[in-house]
């Protein structure tokens, strides 16, 4: 809740510096912004506006793009960097959404993770889409984990997002660290970027992932002394263990909905709760 106060005023203060926000990527189809977006990684936007309409007009349509010629969009975009990589994954996505997705481009986050697309790739498209739909009047925050259970390697993804815990069990308390957001939230402005952290993970671990709800009772870093000395393992009891002592703080009141997700590394096994 108050997190969302917080966007609120912001956004409140964006309005009157940007009181008709559009996108700047051009572009006149779904499938084109999307291709766009892909483009614009780690490249400016001018240069993406620049480089489609020579993309758009040698492949006009959804279906004339998934069956281009890889090395000839290389051609054609080398100059957004990444050309390769770039070039591969816009074909092979325009080919998944003819033969998946009947050529819509997927309306949520959910279905473009599952089609295949990168975190950071579907946050910024849907930060886009949003950010134009509904100038900004409309946002979300963005909380995701992905781990790779064979070399123990964590990516976190953020966009506006609460805190996400680490903990490492130990002798003398467990060492407990933070992963935080300083990004907007997704819808909010048409370019914000996304957090990302990698954190190396070993077997006995755990990460907690908590909603806006939870980090607004913690304002004395309640949270963090809870951690310490919480008993890791099983990860029901473990969101049980952490509900009861936030919740049950004195003079705390719940002000929003609360979630709480934890997840324990067992070697090749992983267990999680919410």
């Amino acid at each position: 809740m108050e997190q969302n106060t917080k966007v609120t005023a912001i956004l409140e203060a964006l309005k009157g510096d940007y009181p008709e926000p559009r996108c700047a990527l051009e572009y006149q189809k779904d499938y084109e912004l999307m291709v766009a977006v892909r483009l614009s990684a780690q490249c400016t936007d001018a240069r993406v506006n620049e480089v489609t309409p020579a993309l758009f007009a040698a492949y006009p349509s959804l279906e004339a793009l998934a069956e281009a010629d890889i090395s000839h969009v290389e051609e054609l975009v080398h100059s957004c960097g990444f050309y390769k990589n770039k070039a591969r994954e816009i074909v092979l996505a325009c080919r998944m959404l003819l033969t998946d997705y009947g050529g819509k481009v997927p309306g949520t986050m959910e279905e473009l993770l599952e089609a295949g697309f990168a975190p950071e790739y579907s946050i910024a498209f849907a930060n886009r889409c949003m950010s134009r739909r509904n100038k900004g009047r409309i946002f979300t925050t963005f909380d995701m984990v992905v781990i790779d259970m064979y070399d123990g390697t964590m990516r976190s993804f953020k966009q506006g997002a609460s805190v996400t815990y680490v903990i490492r069990p130990g002798d003398d308390g467990n060492e407990v660290r933070q992963i935080t957001s300083t990004t907007l939230p997704v819808g909010v402005l048409d370019d914000a970027e996304c957090d990302m952290a990698d954190v190396k993970l070993a077997a006995g671990d755990a990460v907690v992932m908590v909603s806006d709800g939870l980090s607004d009772m913690d304002v004395s870093d309640h949270m963090q002394d809870v951690l310490k000395g919480i008993r890791v393992g099983d990860s029901r009891r473990m969101v049980d263990d952490i509900l009861g002592a936030m919740i049950g703080q004195g003079d705390v009141s719940l002000r929003d909905d609360v979630t709480v997700m934890a997840a324990v590394i067992s070697g090749s096994e992983k267990s999680s709760a919410a």
